[in-house]
């Protein structure tokens, strides 16, 4: 279980979209839904809510 991976793979994915803005904005949609699928798994595997998850990096 290593989230801080799943994690830092998200944000330079959503950084390199950033990067290509204009050409696809439906990579964002996808991202944003990766990073609640990544919410929720370390939500289950620290049983810790979601809503706290959010704001810890």
């Amino acid at each position: 279980m290593d989230f801080s991976k799943i994690r830092e793979a998200l944000e330079t994915s959503y950084k390199a979209l950033l990067r290509e803005a204009g050409q696809e904005t439906s990579g964002f949609e996808n991202i944003s839904q990766a990073e609640e699928e990544y919410l929720q798994g370390l939500s289950h595997a620290t049983s810790v809510g979601k809503e706290y998850l959010r704001y810890r990096k």
